[in-house]
């Protein structure tokens, strides 16, 4: 299986209700992931932005070689989970980008 179809996977599973994956959002956390291979690894600077959504999340992993793991260190985080499990969502995408220097990065944004 795909490692963002995967990661999809993974945290609809852990939902009570699981979301639907919006086209939109994977390709925005595509363009998402390789931005985060060519500059710092953060949050930061993304306030300003919102794909069209009245609630908006996401979650960012750098270097996991397996899906499992990076939903599985998201789910540990209390920040992360909360994203994972809000309720108020409706759509989730993901996004992967191979950087330069040999690691990656993976990017799950939800929206509703």
């Amino acid at each position: 299986m795909d490692f963002l179809v995967t990661v999809l996977f993974l945290t609809n599973v852990l939902r009570d209700k699981p979301l639907k994956v919006s086209p939109m959002l994977n390709m925005e956390a595509n363009i998402r992931a390789q931005m985060l291979c060519k500059s710092s690894f953060s949050h930061a600077g993304f306030e300003w932005y919102n794909p069209g959504f009245s609630h908006f999340g996401e979650n960012l992993g750098r270097n996991y070689q397996k899906p499992i793991d990076v939903v599985f260190a998201w789910y540990k985080s209390p920040t992360h989970r909360a994203n994972m499990l809000d309720k108020s969502y409706q759509f989730i995408g993901a996004g992967y980008a191979s950087c330069t220097d040999g690691t990656n990065r993976i990017v799950e944004m939800f929206g509703n």
